[in-house]
Parts: structure tokens; C-alpha cells; sequence
């Protein structure tokens, strides 16, 4: 499975509400600027570094056992929330959910969100566009009438 789940990384608005540590998204964005907290921003998403340990308890994973577990160090650049990479390339989540399942994309778990790379999704969907084209039968021109 090529589903990878990043496990020390929440939401901004889930980080101020369990941690308490910043009153408001502002201040935490403040903090994100001055190079007091770092934040990752993943389109108009933005994620805070946490224990992992709060993320399980804030999602419900009793165990990271059986989990693709990666940090938020190792998460690539370039990523998108799958919601907006199917408004571009026209083809649902769930679709790219199975190509991720079929090891054909990475996609990426952070904080209840999932996120993925919009050119290798842009590339499979392509793909399949031409392929699902093979196998259409391109539809038949009448020939007009002529009148004597």
C-alpha cells in the first residue's frame, strides 16, 4: 500500500484546541512566521508539529501498528489535498484512493486530511483517459442523401 500516515503533525485549528499553547490560528501563523513554530502549509491547509502521541488520541488510533508511519521531516514537497487535485484532473478521491492502494501513486495521511503529488496523479489520470479512449469505437458519420 503506498498510503503513508504522518504521525506528529495536526491541523492548526486541532493544535490550538488540545494543546492550548496559542490562543488563536493568528497567533499560531505569527509564531509559524517568526520561526517559533514551525508550520507546513500544504495549499490552504496548515499543519503543526505534535506528539504523536495526542494525535492518536485525538483521531482514535489505539496503536500505530500495521500503519505506513512516516514523520513530518520526511513528507515531500509539493503536495495537495486530494479534494483540489480532483477538481483539476477531474477523476474523484475515491479513484485515487485505489490508485494509491494499487501502488501506483503516494498519497499522504496528515492530520485527517489526505494529500498527494497533482503531477504523478495528473499522469495516471492522463493514462487512463487514453487507455479507457482505446477502447471506445468512434461513432459513425451518416452519409447524406442526395436528392436528383
Amino acid at each position: 500500500m503506498a498510503i503513508f500516515t504522518v504521525k506528529n503533525m495536526l491541523t492548526a485549528g486541532d493544535f490550538i484546541r488540545t494543546t492550548r499553547e496559542y490562543s488563536s490560528a493568528q497567533s499560531l501563523s505569527r509564531a509559524g512566521k517568526n520561526r517559533h513554530k514551525d508550520v507546513l502549509a500544504i495549499g490552504r491547509l496548515r499543519f503543526v508539529y505534535a506528539l504523536p502521541d495526542s494525535v492518536a488520541q485525538l483521531h482514535g488510533i489505539k496503536s500505530w501498528d500495521g500503519f505506513q508511519v512516516i514523520s513530518g521531516v520526511e513528507v515531500p514537497e509539493g503536495l495537495r489535498p486530494l479534494s483540489r487535485i480532483s477538481k483539476q484532473i477531474g477523476v474523484g478521491e475515491s479513484v485515487m484512493m485505489g490508485w494509491a492502494l494499487l501502488n501506483r501513486m503516494d498519497v499522504y495521511w496528515i492530520g485527517g486530511h489526505f494529500a498527494a503529488r497533482q503531477e504523478d496523479a495528473q499522469l495516471i489520470a492522463d493514462k487512463e483517459k487514453k487507455r479507457k479512449a482505446a477502447f471506445t469505437i468512434p461513432h459513425e458519420k451518416r452519409k447524406k442523401r442526395r436528392s436528383i
